[in-house]
């Protein structure tokens, strides 16, 4: 198991190195933000001020987010093991599907894993700051977006190992994201032609308060989508490579 998630580290961790330095360049970013909105030059602008206080949310949650929606990829490792012949390799060796498998979602885990801690120091640096600390609200918010790309994540592996080809795995994604956007795109455009013209809108304002009844429920429904993805992906991952053994 140990020099499996060895080798997907050396095959990914360019990947990581530059996901890890753009995220925290972001989060750098931000914290200085939040430093000039208190005794910087947006201090003295008091109509930015209450802005950004009002749409906090998106500097907290946004460069820890970021980085656990990038870490569901891993750098390509699933297909590189595929087209340089890895896979094929394996059959003649030990290694049993069961642990190929198994040793993919730990990699996979881990990785998002130390996702979560960064996003977890960010938001820590962040509420210092600013004074307003670290709620259980907060917590829950960025646990479920751990636990959602966990899940997204194991899939992501899963059809690497069923369909064997890249442009597949990600067509089907796609074409997922694709119709949930568009579904939700005309629900919010439905919601929209209710509101009165005259009155001014913000857009992030309109959509948080949509979605603010379903909030509490997010973390739970984010915990089982995790645990039924995970035994899902791995099933679905290890019969596969059992029936190309066959």
């Amino acid at each position: 198991m140990k020099g499996l998630l060895y080798k997907d580290l050396l095959l990914s961790r360019k990947y990581y190195i530059v996901v890890f330095l753009y995220c925290l360049l972001f989060a750098l970013l931000a914290v200085l933000m939040r430093i000039s909105m208190i005794c910087g030059n947006l201090a003295d602008n008091k109509e930015v001020v209450e802005s950004l206080t009002r749409n906090m949310y998106i500097l907290r949650y946004t460069p820890g987010a970021a980085m656990l929606i990038a870490f569901i990829n891993d750098g390509g490792t699933d297909y590189s093991d595929i087209r340089s012949g890895w896979l094929r390799f394996s059959r003649i060796t030990a290694l049993r599907p069961e642990k190929l498998v198994g040793a993919k979602l730990v990699f996979k885990a881990s990785a998002l894993t130390a996702a979560l801690i960064f996003s977890l120091a960010y938001m820590i640096v962040f509420g210092l700051i600013g004074g307003d600390g670290i709620t259980p609200g907060m917590l829950c918010n960025i646990l479920s977006v751990y636990l959602l790309s966990m899940a997204v994540s194991f899939l992501v592996t899963a059809f690497a190992f069923i369909f064997r080809k890249k442009q597949i795995s990600q067509m089907i994604c796609v074409g997922t994201v694709g119709v949930a956007g568009l579904l939700l795109t005309v629900l919010m455009m439905v919601k929209l032609d209710k509101i009165d013209a005259s009155q001014d809108i913000d857009l992030l304002d309109f959509l948080k308060g949509e979605f603010s009844g379903i909030i509490n429920y997010i973390l739970p429904a984010a915990a089982a989508l995790f645990v039924i993805s995970a035994v899902l992906s791995y099933i679905a991952s290890v019969k596969a490579l059992k029936r190309r053994e066959g």
